[in-house]
């Protein structure tokens, strides 16, 4: 006989229920724990009854119910009882009593973390230099500029009328260099000596026997080699033409529009031009004789180079009314030309067939230069490609040409969640408390994380840099860090009998609170208890199963709380399998969170003042820094600061343990690796029990491990029916 005992804030109770009594415990919706309730109702009466009425209205009453090894605690107020004053009974159904309870009930609520004042560090951070580029095409500006940190670029709006800006502008107000320019006519007949029906492209200017600037004759002679870049649409094939031309210019001195300059020889690849009178003359139009050209118009690329410190060379202050809005952090300039060819590359290469970079003015698809280029001021290619080499662009942002400075006010990520863990459930009366040594993975005890801790700072102390008053403020919620712990790293929370907070990847529950598949094992094994009627195991008859699909997501899409550099941002997950559930779009997004600190510091990324960076620091002579990463992640090769908080890495390192099938690719078809694969095949089975499991513990049956999602106790019979979840393909 199963004894059993109610009390109600300590006192023995003997309350009506039904013999066929069962505890219920179910996994939450989007968590890998479960709560445990009892599925029954409580008549209270007699003294009881008496008693319950003639406490204070507003008494919290704790119900304690023992059934054997099995001990539950529940919840109630007045106002959740039914009173039938006439037959002295009370009826009431008990919330669950746990230490969830005060968390749930409060993981919402917002804090002001600033003034709750958690433990906090000092950080070493990186001010690294800004690769600033900027294109024009026919004289026209771009709405935007470029920005370059390493390998990574993001675009950001100029203040001033895009229509507007001019040569001079750049160089000499905005201290840009002019890098690279091209121009291109399209030939509409033949040419006198032979078809040259096509798109000649200028590459270059070359002087002969005139001074340093390739397009003025300073009188001193009167030769001009121009070398033209020619694709025949014919076949494709590319090659270099040296071809007269038929030049318009205007005096230097006075700047009045003169005629077309009269060819009076040529020898080899040289001609030569009657100057007319005029001592110098500038070239202000290119043409072709005996033929209908087309200017298919000219673009160029101008560069510069803007920094937090005066370092050598020919640095100025950046202007007040600069072409973008003034940034604190960043207040000296210097002109960046191309110090290697091919840094800064103005391309007409095209193929008929489609590319992800869209089409020319003719119809064909633009080209990329090479694998280490990035593309610029899309919205300007017409007969043009324009692009940056990642190398330019890496060197001119290299960490070795950084500013360091110190973050004074970083949190630790577990003092953050134990002042909100306080204020939350301090008073409950169930107090649940977290530590590094509760978390394997925070706290570097599991494969996947070594040497690391994680911070967040107030998003305006980041984004300044040196400041002299710190963030008075910082709205912040405990759910949107476990949010961020789950999105960011696929790692969850539950808590312990103890009331101590527990955070670990996906695959600890998935193996059994285990991070090695190899060594998982079941708190109940199926397959080696026997029935004690027909002595065969209790596996047997049980092994049916079917699938939940909805677990099944064709796609999966992230996104921080703001868009950030193409590798923060991530890549979109493509599943490729029949069976997964077409459609189906997985959609995460980060609230109040960001992580790419080089965009924050820039100060292009638009941002307000509220939210919080995370940063996942490591240890270098005793005092934490953020790190830079250097390396290929998936898409290419970066340098980044903080890069391990970009989606590119947290994708390859956390996101390959619960996919929904096992062949995936990011955006761009780049392969996903697969550890293991999101559990959505069902089953349901009974067995004995005597004592409660835990969140992560394991049921082998038949078919496989299961996890459980479910679990019905029947207190009387001490047996168990649960819900499981196993590996949908067979292992």
């Amino acid at each position: 006989m199963i004894e059993t005992s109610v009390t109600v804030n300590g006192r023995v109770c003997y309350p009506n229920f039904s013999a066929g009594i069962t505890l219920q415990s179910k996994l939450q919706t989007g968590e890998r724990f479960r709560r445990t309730e009892l599925g029954e109702d409580f008549v209270f009466q007699g003294d009881d009854f008496a008693w319950i009425v003639a406490q204070p209205f507003d008494t919290k009453f704790i119900l304690t119910f023992t059934c054997g090894e099995f001990v539950w605690n529940g919840v109630f107020w007045k106002t959740d009882c039914e009173f039938d004053a006439d037959k002295h009974t009370c009826r009431v159904t008990p919330a669950p009593y746990d230490y969830y309870k005060a968390v749930l009930d409060g993981m919402e609520k917002e804090y002001d973390l600033v003034r709750l004042a958690p433990a906090s560090e000092k950080l070493t951070m990186h001010k690294r230099n800004i690769l600033q580029v900027y294109a024009t095409s026919d004289g026209v500006g771009d709405r935007v500029l470029t920005n370059f940190v390493g390998t990574t670029s993001w675009e950001q709006d100029i203040q001033v009328a895009y229509s507007e800006v001019t040569e001079s502008m750049l160089v000499d107000d905005y201290k840009f260099a002019k890098v690279a320019s091209r121009f291109a006519y399209r030939i509409n007949s033949a040419y006198a000596y032979g078809n040259y029906n096509d798109v000649y492209v200028g590459e270059k200017w070359e002087s002969l026997s005139y001074g340093d600037d390739p397009l003025v004759f300073d009188g001193s002679g009167q030769s001009l080699r121009l070398r033209l870049w020619v694709e025949r649409e014919s076949n494709g094939s590319t090659f270099t033409y040296y071809l007269a031309a038929a030049l318009y210019y205007y005096d230097v001195a006075t700047e009045v529009p003169g005629s077309k300059a009269r060819s009076i020889g040529q020898s080899g690849s040289t001609f030569y031009y009657d100057r007319q009178g005029y001592a110098s003359f500038k070239i202000i139009r290119l043409g072709f004789p005996e033929t209908s050209a087309r200017s298919l118009g000219e673009s160029c690329i101008y560069s510069r180079v803007i920094s937090g410190q005066q370092v050598t060379g020919a640095w100025t202050k950046i202007p007040a009314d600069d072409i973008i809005p003034a940034n604190l952090n960043y207040t000296w300039v210097n002109p960046l030309g191309g110090s290697v060819e091919g840094d800064f590359v103005i391309s007409a290469a095209t193929r008929r067939d489609p590319t992800e970079w869209g089409q020319d003015s003719f119809g064909n698809y633009f080209v990329s230069p090479g694998d280490d280029y990035i593309p610029i001021s899309r919205s300007l290619w017409k007969p043009f490609s324009l692009w940056v080499s990642n190398l330019r662009a890496d060197g001119s942002s290299s960490p070795t040409l950084s500013e360091s400075y110190t973050l004074n006010d970083a949190y630790p990520l577990e003092a953050a969640i134990n002042v909100l863990l306080d204020e939350i459930t301090g008073d409950s009366g169930l107090p649940v408390t977290f530590s590094l040594a509760d978390s394997l993975f925070l706290n570097n005890g599991s494969p996947l994380r070594s040497g690391r801790k994680l911070f967040i700072a107030q998003l305006s102390n980041v984004k300044k840099t040196y400041y002299q008053n710190a963030a008075q403020t910082g709205k912040i919620t405990l759910r949107q860090i476990f949010d961020m712990l789950r999105d960011c790293f696929h790692a969850y929370w539950h808590i312990d009998a103890e009331g101590h907070l527990h955070i670990e990847h996906v695959s600890w529950y998935m193996y059994g609170g285990s991070y090695t598949k190899a060594d998982r094992e079941a708190a109940v094994d199926l397959t080696s208890v026997y029935h004690p009627r027909n002595l065969k195991p209790w596996s047997f008859g049980q092994d049916k199963y079917g699938f939940a699909k909805t677990e099944l997501p064709e796609r999966t899409e992230l996104s921080f709380a703001s868009s950030q550099s193409a590798p923060f941002n991530g890549l979109p997950i493509q599943y490729r399998s029949g069976y997964v559930t077409k459609g189906q779009i997985e959609k995460v997004s980060i609230a109040n969170f960001y992580s790419d600190v080089d965009w924050l510091i820039s100060g292009a990324s638009g941002t307000g003042d509220e939210g919080w960076v995370v940063l996942d620091a490591a240890p270098v002579d005793g005092v934490y820094g953020v790190p830079f990463i250097t390396g290929d992640l998936i898409d290419g090769y970066y340098v980044l600061q903080n890069g391990y908080m970009s989606f590119e890495y947290l994708e390859s390192h956390y996101f390959g343990y619960d996919m929904s099938a096992p062949q995936a690719v990011y955006q761009g078809g780049y392969a996903m690796t697969c550890h293991d694969t999101v559990r959505a095949r069902t089953q349901t089975v009974t067995f004995p029990c005597t004592g409660a499991l835990n969140d992560y513990d394991l049921v082998q049956t038949g078919i496989g491990y299961g996890e459980i999602t479910s679990i019905e106790y029947n207190l009387f019979s001490t047996s168990a029916k649960a819900e499981l979840k196993l590996p949908t393909e067979d292992e």
